[in-house]
């Protein structure tokens, strides 16, 4: 998510595919918690010789010390790290929406090929939404239980598959490559 996060075109479709999913499923979105932007934000604070960062929390402005956040990165990133296998032990399923970027390229991390693995391996029914022009590598069409062009294609998927029942997609405003 960090790489496409100044994308407003993918991340109006990633919201649409978060919203979307939430309407007819229990879900864990990992990027709900967003401690990760700590990070970004203190490194480019650091660039800039600043001592402070100033994040908006539930319309509250909080201050936090560059030099506190840094010493807790590691501490961080292991958080994530467990956090997110965690999420993906406790679910029946995951799916994996994967945007494209310029090119036809794929916006993938190594994090959600990990993640898509370990789901894999845990057993558990693995779907990714694939957007890119390009062809998905084995390693994920071989940890997938079916990879869709579309969410449309994904939710009619479920539908027919008795996941839920009489679904209709939203479009709301959203452009779709």
């Amino acid at each position: 998510m960090t790489h496409v996060i100044d994308m407003p075109q993918i991340l109006d479709q990633i919201d649409m595919f978060r919203e979307t999913l939430a309407e007819h499923f229990i879900t864990f979105d990992p990027s709900d918690m967003d401690e990760k932007r700590l990070l970004y934000l203190a490194r480019s604070a650091m660039e800039k010789g600043k001592d402070t960062i100033v994040v908006k929390i539930h319309d509250r402005q909080l201050e936090f010390s560059v030099h506190q956040i840094n010493a807790v990165a590691d501490d961080i990133d292991g958080q994530i790290y467990a956090r997110d296998f965690k999420l993906i032990d406790q679910s029946d399923m995951i799916v994996s929406y994967i945007p494209e970027l310029a090119g036809g390229k794929p916006s993938l991390s190594s994090g959600v090929e990990r993640e898509l693995q370990h789901a894999f391996e845990a057993t558990k029914e693995v779907y990714v939404i694939w957007k890119p022009k390009d062809e998905p590598s084995p390693f994920i069409t071989e940890t997938a239980n079916k990879v869709f062009n579309s969410l449309e294609q994904a939710m009619q998927y479920f539908q027919e598959n008795r996941y839920l029942q009489d679904y209709q997609l939203r479009l709301d405003n959203v452009e779709h490559p």
